[in-house]
């Protein structure tokens, strides 16, 4: 739908909040607009076209400038067209897109498509007879830790910050906190059981992790993010691929030290963070119920035979 029309997905996001969900609203738009049709489409393009060649519309630039390592000047690349530029081009056909049904296969054609299945399947039963589990991309300390700290924030216990914040801080991805926002349990009882058997998520403990995995990235342990990657330019109908070094990303950044080990402070969904008092009560806490799964309370009978 973002292709056909030539816009990006986040603006039909917007659109469908901001939109009201009323049959009746859309034909009061109809009958006082006209309703969509794709006439009135091709010709609202063809008015595109021509602001476009007399420079009232904006364009997509040509040209991008990447920073590279090393470099004192910014590099220039020819940018990737992205859909409205295609719609423009005439590239994106007029036609809305539609999901047609596949073709039956003539009987000698679905025989073979059966028996390269069969194929398939024993190449994959070969295949996961040689497969080897890949590597980690951080010790399985800090795995534990960042795991320990998401769960806390999703508790509203600290850090107090956002989302892609705590991301940079952790080392990982958003889509990962949303992950484990629909598999960790919103209970601060279960979250003190954990930390009654495994410790206090504290900074010491990361940083102790965080050097375990530098440890274990200079032996060739963990996965490590490739240096180079290919970016494909399209220049005066010609196709060239250019290598260019990637962006590092937040796991690199943690190992590489460029991280701070200091939690981010900031402002979490518009509420105010809480004071000092109360953070630390929360620290007091959870140590005092690691202290009593580490020194458990002996029964009076044992201390009378004693």
């Amino acid at each position: 739908m973002a292709r056909w029309l030539g816009v990006n997905e986040k603006y039909i996001r917007h659109l469908r909040k901001k939109l009201p969900m009323d049959e009746a609203a859309f034909e009061r738009e109809v009958a006082r607009k006209g309703a969509p049709t794709v006439e009135a489409l091709r010709a609202a393009r063809q008015k595109t076209r021509s602001m476009r060649a007399r420079g009232l519309v904006r364009v997509q630039p040509s040209w991008k400038e990447i920073e590279l390592q090393g470099y004192d000047s910014p590099r220039s690349i020819p940018t990737k067209p992205n859909t409205m530029t295609l719609v423009m081009q005439g590239k994106t056909p007029l036609e809305p897109p539609s999901k047609t049904p596949k073709p039956r296969l003539p009987k000698q054609r679905r025989r073979n498509y059966l028996r390269s299945r069969e194929i398939s399947r024993e190449n994959l039963k070969k295949a996961q007879a040689k497969w080897k589990a890949p590597k980690r991309w951080r010790s399985p300390e800090e795995s534990h830790l960042l795991r320990m700290f998401i769960w806390q924030w999703l508790l509203g216990r600290g850090p107090h910050c956002s989302k892609r914040a705590l991301a940079r801080w952790l080392g990982c991805r958003h889509f990962y906190i949303s992950t484990l926002s629909k598999k960790l349990p919103m209970d601060e009882a279960a979250f003190l059981r954990e930390v009654a058997r495994t410790g206090v998520p504290t900074l010491e403990a990361l940083e102790r992790a965080r050097e375990k995995s530098r440890w274990m990235r200079d032996e060739n342990l963990l996965r490590t993010q490739r240096p180079l990657k290919t970016v494909k330019c399209e220049w005066n109908g010609m196709v060239h691929y250019q290598m260019i070094p990637t962006k590092p990303n937040n796991g690199t950044l943690v190992l590489d030290g460029v991280t701070p080990l200091e939690p981010p402070s900031g402002v979490k969904d518009g509420q105010r963070a809480p004071d000092e008092f109360t953070t630390r009560m929360w620290q007091l806490r959870m140590r005092e119920e690691r202290q009593k799964k580490v020194k458990p309370v002996m029964p009076r009978r044992w201390a009378r035979r004693r």
